[in-house]
């Protein structure tokens, strides 16, 4: 309960939790799963509404549905697109707004570029930037090549 009642945890984060909290002690893993199986049946934890809280979070702190899938993989939720997708559509979540927003962010100022090589290097640190939020290409591709156009 008490490590419930600071934040959501998965099934599989909280037994791990467990298992280390109770090492030391003779602890058998009936008991631990016991304890996380009556814990999800009274609906004090939840996978689906961690899974929700981890999309919220990292959707706030400017990242794309690629880093998130991803996320949700490393945190073993099951069916991690499907849980996206789901989240998404009740959120009304539009990708190409969030990717416009985060870029807005980063590269708030114009940028005067005469050479032609300095602006090719900009515009891959810019996409290398934007990918590796978890944007698609397609979010944020008219970005970038309103860059060239302001250039020019």
């Amino acid at each position: 309960m008490d490590l419930l009642a600071r934040r959501e945890h998965s099934a599989e984060e909280l037994r791990q939790k467990l298992q280390k909290r109770f090492a030391k002690r003779e602890v058998s893993r009936e008991a631990l799963e016991g304890v996380v199986e009556q814990l999800t049946l009274e609906g004090l934890q939840c996978d689906q509404r961690y899974a929700e809280s981890l999309i919220r979070q990292a959707i706030n702190r400017g990242y794309g549905p690629r880093y998130i899938e991803s996320l949700l993989k490393q945190k073993r939720v099951d069916d991690p697109r499907q849980v996206l997708a789901a989240v998404v559509e009740v959120g009304e979540i539009d990708w190409f707004e969030r990717a416009d927003s985060v870029y807005s962010k980063k590269y708030h100022r114009e940028v005067s570029m005469e050479d032609w090589d300095d602006l090719q290097r900009e515009r891959a640190r810019r996409v290398r930037f934007m990918q590796h939020r978890g944007f698609d290409i397609d979010h944020f591709h008219h970005l970038i090549e309103a860059l060239s156009q302001e250039s020019s």
